[in-house]
C-alpha cells in the first residue's frame, strides 16, 4: 500500500523533566512552523514514558505520533563511545542520561 507520507520527524528522549519539557516544546514549534502543513508522522523513541507523560506529549499538539520502547542495549558499551562521553552516575553506572549522543 501507498503511504500518504514520504518522511517522518523522529526524537529520542527519556522521562527527565527537562527532556520532556524540551521535547514539548519541539512539538508544539514543530507544529506550529512546519507539521501543520505537511502531517508528517512523528515517532518518539524512548527508554520508558509513564502513561502521564505520553498523554502529555501527544495533547501538546495535532500530530500524529507514535511511541517505540527502545531496548535495553540501545547504546553502545561505555568503551565503544569517545573519551568526552563517558560518564558515569553517582554510583559508578554507566548512563545515557547524563551526556546528549543520541539526544539531539
Amino acid at each position: 500500500s501507498v503511504r500518504p507520507y514520504s518522511a517522518a520527524v523522529h526524537y529520542i528522549v527519556n522521562e527527565e523533566p527537562v527532556h520532556v519539557a524540551e521535547l514539548l516544546h519541539a512539538l508544539r514549534n514543530l507544529w506550529r512552523h512546519f507539521n501543520q502543513r505537511y502531517d508528517y508522522p512523528v515517532l518518539v523513541f524512548h527508554d520508558g514514558l509513564s502513561p502521564q507523560v505520553r498523554a502529555r506529549l501527544s495533547a501538546a499538539a495535532p500530530h500524529r505520533i507514535w511511541f517505540h520502547q527502545l531496548p535495553e542495549d540501545f547504546l553502545p558499551h561505555p568503551s565503544q563511545l569517545p573519551p568526552d562521553l563517558r560518564q558515569e552516575d553517582a554510583e559508578g553506572t554507566f548512563s545515557h542520561h547524563s551526556f546528549s549522543a543520541g539526544y539531539r
